[in-house]
Formats: structure tokens, C-alpha cells, sequence
């Protein structure tokens, strides 16, 4: 192992002994937080901080295995840092009633939520725990290595022609019936960046090419802001931080201070979110791709200049916080149901029905209208109301469905079902096409404030997609080295025929 390499090891070795100190400190919060007062009773608030610490557990595992048995992408502990963001983190704060949507008792109303929070978290480790040895067996178990000059050329395919794609979706009516097959399309310009990145951590890729992958990355998060759905630009932010992970990289101070301004960045942008939204998408005048990131970059310098960037910030917190505080919801959900609203039953997965079908082949599957249904049946939104969508939380889906085994079972599947993906497409050693369609089937499950068939219902057929984009980019080399064959001269012919 040359000097290089020997440093690189090291380098990688610190920034995880480096991330384990950060986990024992983030599990010594609760320690500190239960000294605070708060209207939440000590007992919640106790059960709370045992999830808080069980969410880390999958961390702690990952970084524990050996560089060579690690899976390329920290997928579970991802889950668990979500989990922990969305249920636990405000009670065991101490703070109440954070969810701007209804007022809850903080005496009495987190008591069985917090305990279902926990047992379903518990449920969730067990499925993926316990199905440690489960296989899909999927095509992408059986990809082959390929060589970097094909790596390159992938990605600047993906990435450029992701891009062409997303711009026209985002400027051009798009009928309902090709709208998924688009959105798919879109989806290519991350698994570019996400290669791209990786090869350029590597040290893979000519100064040329990097500067082209910094001019793309630059080009997807302006049509994304310009999109005005912050989450989009999170998936981008996160797919690139994952793509510089499974290249090898360190995550250093540098990469560590680079997260915390994007972190803050994409907080400051949910302030002027609904700003933005009513001047873009309500407007008469169709504002161009150019006029909307220009639109979204004026409102925040606005803002900014307006109230300091601190406040800018906190606004947004205040706005991330309320929308993200889900064990106020489960405990809303929990105190209405089965009292003034029934149990679903079953109900709100009937939408999985043709999930497998794109809608270009079935034009009048049923649209999902989950998000309306939800609000109007626990009285968050207004009868006149026919445009809003509130989330459903899986997790509170279990609950508003089945009761407490609707958590313990359905929790239990989701687990497995990440084991299954684990084992199929981020295993450690895998090539890197594998890797890079795992960022994109991966990264959208961390959005676990969304209902099971929104977050697990395209699976199948993105998985289906992303294999059959792998395959006809094989045939690429093919095709390269076929028409190099024809061109030559007969004597090299004559050399590559007697070539042993």
C-alpha cells in the first residue's frame, strides 16, 4: 500500500471515530434535556428518551463493522436519525403542542403515543434484524463491474440528460398520465451527480470533468429551488453527501461546516416557501426556470436583509418544527380515534391496487387524494378546503388503520423491507452502478412522515426502471467497441483475431 493510500485509511478511519464521539453525545442529550422543565410529565418523557437512544443503536452498529463488511450507504442509521427528528426530539425537550395543527394536553396526551412511538421503533428493529438472512434475489445482485471510462460516460448521460428532462417538466403542461414516467426521467441527473461524485472522491475524474460535475450540481439545485418544494432540494443535499460516503470520502470539518450552511440554507428557504409559492405558482404570468431560482434567491436575500440571517433561520425552524413534530399527530390521531372517528381498516391502502401499473398503461387509475381524505376526517382542514394536503405518517397510518397491532405489524414489515433492500442493492463491495441506484431508491424512504403508499408504492416500478436504464447502458461499450471493430483496418483485424 503506497503513501497515499495508507493516509487515505487513515483518514477515513478518523472521520468514523469521529462520528462515533458524535453519536455518544447526541445520546447524552436526553441526560440533559430531562433536568428542564416541562408541562410533559417525567414518565413520556422518559419513554422518549429510551426511543431517542434506540434510534442511535443502528449508528453505533454501523460503525462498529469493519470497513469491509460496512454497506456503502448508512441506511438504517439514516432511518433512525429521521425517527428520532420526528418523534422523539420534541418531548424530550420538554416542549408541547408543536404542531401548529391542534392543542394537545400535555398532561395526559403523550403518555400512550410516546409508548407507541417506542414499540413501533422496537417493531421496526426486530423485522430488519430478525430477517438478517432474507433475499429478494433481485437482478441487481448479479451486476458485473465495469470499467471507469464506461463509469464516465454513464454519468454525464444520467446527468445531462436528467437535467434536460427536469427543466422540461418543469416549464411544459405534462398530462397526469405521463406525469410518472417524467418524474422518473428527472430522477436519471441524481444517479449522474451521484456517480459523478463518487468517481470524483476518488480522484477519478479529469479537472475538466469535476468542473462539469460542479456546473451540474450547480444547474439541479436551482431548478430544484426553483421547483418550491424544499424536499427536493433536501434529496439532492442528502444524495450528494451519501455519494462522497460511498466514495471513501472523510467527512471532515470541512464537509461537516459545508452540511451545517446547506442545512441552514434549506431551513431559510422554508421561510419564504409559501411566499414564493404564492408568486410562482398562483400567479397569472408563468415565471421562467431562470425567473424562479431568481424569484427564490430574491425573497431570501429580502429576508435576510430584512431580519438578519439568525431570525431568517428561526423562522424557518419554526415552520420545520410544527410540520415535523409527528408524536403530536400520532397523539391527535391517537386521542380521536376509535372515540369521535372510526378505525380506517384497512381503508387508506386500497391506492397499492395497480402500483405495479404505470398510468400511461392504466389512464384511469384512481389519483390519490389521501392527504385531502386525512385532513377533513380529523377536522385539520376546513370543509371549503379542496386543495390542501396534510401528511400521513406511516407509523400513524398503523394507528389510524388497526389500533396498536397495526403498529406492531406494520412497523415489523417496514422493517423487514428495509432488511430485504439492505441485502439486495447496499452490500458491501457491490459495483458502482449498484451503488448509485441505490442512492436514488433509498434516499426517498427517509421521508417517513408520508403515507406506506407514497413512500413504498413506487418501488417496484422504479426498480424496474432503474434495472432496465442499467441494461441499455451496458449495451453502450457494446456498441462503442462494435463500431470501432468495423471501422479498423483489416491487418488490426487480423492482430485482435489472433489475439490469444
Amino acid at each position: 500500500m503506497n503513501a497515499a493510500a495508507t493516509s487515505a485509511v487513515r483518514s477515513r478511519a478518523a472521520s468514523v471515530t469521529g462520528l462515533r464521539l458524535v453519536i455518544v453525545a447526541i445520546a447524552l442529550v436526553p441526560i440533559v434535556a430531562l433536568g428542564v422543565p416541562s408541562e410533559i410529565p417525567l414518565e413520556p418523557r422518559v419513554f422518549a428518551s429510551i426511543l431517542w437512544v434506540l434510534c442511535l443503536v443502528p449508528a453505533w452498529h454501523y460503525f462498529q463493522l469493519p470497513e469491509r463488511r460496512r454497506p456503502p450507504i448508512p441506511f438504517l442509521p439514516l432511518i433512525g436519525a429521521v425517527y428520532l427528528f420526528y418523534y422523539p426530539l420534541h418531548v424530550v425537550l420538554g416542549q408541547s403542542s408543536v404542531n401548529y395543527l391542534f392543542h394537545l394536553d400535555p398532561a395526559f396526551d403523550y403518555d400512550r403515543p410516546v409508548q407507541y412511538a417506542l414499540a413501533g421503533w422496537v417493531a421496526l428493529l426486530i423485522g430488519y434484524y430478525g430477517g438478517a438472512g432474507a433475499r429478494l434475489n433481485s437482478p441487481f445482485r448479479h451486476v458485473r463491474p465495469t470499467d471507469l471510462g464506461t463509469l464516465r460516460t454513464w454519468g454525464k448521460l444520467l446527468l445531462w440528460g436528467g437535467l434536460f428532462f427536469d427543466a422540461i417538466r418543469q416549464v411544459v403542461p405534462i398530462p397526469l398520465v405521463l406525469r410518472g414516467l417524467l418524474y422518473f426521467t428527472s430522477m436519471t441527473s441524481l444517479l449522474g451527480i451521484a456517480l459523478l461524485t463518487i468517481l470524483a472522491v476518488q480522484k477519478r475524474l479529469t479537472k475538466r470533468e469535476r468542473s462539469t460535475l460542479y456546473t451540474g450540481i450547480v444547474l439541479m439545485a436551482l431548478l430544484r429551488a426553483g421547483s418550491g418544494l424544499v424536499s427536493n432540494v433536501v434529496i439532492l443535499a442528502i444524495t450528494i453527501f451519501l455519494a462522497v460516503w460511498a466514495g471513501g470520502g472523510r467527512l471532515g470539518l470541512r464537509w461537516i461546516l459545508i452540511a451545517a450552511l446547506s442545512i441552514a440554507a434549506m431551513i431559510a428557504m422554508r421561510s419564504v416557501a409559501m411566499e414564493y409559492r404564492v408568486r410562482s405558482w398562483f400567479a397569472q404570468t408563468r415565471l421562467s426556470l431562470t425567473g424562479r431560482a431568481l424569484l427564490m434567491g430574491q425573497l431570501l436575500v429580502s429576508k435576510v436583509e430584512a431580519q438578519g440571517a439568525p431570525a431568517t433561520v428561526a423562522d424557518g425552524w419554526t415552520i420545520v418544527a410544527g410540520r415535523s413534530a409527528n408524536l403530536d399527530l400520532l397523539a391527535d390521531v391517537v386521542r380521536q380515534t376509535g372515540s369521535t372517528v372510526p378505525f380506517w381498516g384497512g381503508e387508506t391502502y386500497l391506492s397499492l391496487v395497480g402500483f405495479a401499473v404505470p398510468r400511461f398503461i392504466w389512464p384511469s387509475k384512481p389519483t390519490k387524494t389521501l392527504g385531502q381524505d386525512f385532513g377533513h376526517r380529523y377536522g385539520y382542514l376546513d370543509s371549503w378546503d379542496t386543495w390542501t394536503s396534510i401528511n400521513l405518517p406511516f407509523l400513524v397510518e398503523f394507528y389510524a388503520n388497526f389500533g396498536e397491532i397495526g403498529v406492531l405489524v406494520g412497523m415489523t414489515i417496514v422493517g423487514l423491507a428495509y432488511r430485504l433492500l439492505d441485502n439486495d442493492i447496499n452490500r458491501a463491495g457491490q459495483p458502482l452502478q449498484v451503488t448509485i441506484c441505490n442512492l436514488v431508491l433509498l434516499v426517498p424512504l427517509l421521508n417517513i412522515e408520508s403515507d406506506f403508499s407514497l413512500v413504498f408504492g413506487g418501488l417496484f416500478m422504479n426498480g424496474v426502471a432503474l434495472w432496465g436504464l442499467l441494461v441499455a447502458l451496458s449495451q453502450l461499450p457494446t456498441r462503442r467497441a462494435r463500431r470501432s471493430w468495423l471501422a479498423a483496418d483489416p491487418s488490426t483485424l487480423g492482430a485482435m483475431a489472433r489475439w490469444p
